[in-house]
């Protein structure tokens, strides 16, 4: 497990690409997905995010990077953290690596004071049941616009 930076962006994309796209094209257009994927991932988008206290995990798995995420503090909620990005490579996934990345930003948003744990995942998006399995509840519904599109979102939760 790494804390990435600015050097890891290539990293973070790629990973991204191959575990988002798979999933959504099931769910929103093509059309949305690159929309979604170009405001979300760019170089300029993930380069903010950082200044924004994101923090940015990878995980490898035969010498290869598998799994990444990121994290960090609601701004206007006390000790409320919030995982913002969790993907995989296909390749990988059903090792149980999801599952060792999440442990693992749990464990540091705790560390750094965190109580609860909150993610949006789309209500047709199958990673719902894999959250439901590690604890988190869901605490509402909510329609979040994105640009021309809208996210059609649990919110969810989990106390550390």
């Amino acid at each position: 497990m790494i804390k990435a930076g600015m050097e890891d962006l290539e990293a973070i994309q790629e990973i991204a690409w191959k575990g988002w796209h798979p999933y959504y094209l099931q769910i929103i257009s093509e059309a949305q997905i690159r929309y979604m994927y170009a405001n979300s991932y760019s170089n300029e988008a993930l380069a903010q995010q950082m200044k924004e206290a994101h923090q940015f995990l990878l995980l490898k798995a035969d010498d290869e990077f598998a799994v990444m995420a990121s994290f960090g503090p609601f701004m206007n909620e006390n000790q409320s953290w919030k995982l913002h990005k969790l993907y995989s490579d296909p390749k990988f996934q059903g090792k149980g690596l999801g599952k060792t990345m999440l442990n693992a930003v749990c464990k540091l948003a705790r560390e750094q004071g965190g109580k609860t744990m909150q993610l949006n995942v789309n209500r047709k998006n199958p990673t719902y049941e894999f959250y439901l399995k590690y604890g988190f509840k869901v605490l509402w519904e909510e329609d979040i616009p994105f640009g021309p599109y809208w996210m059609n979102d649990y919110r969810m939760s989990k106390k550390l």
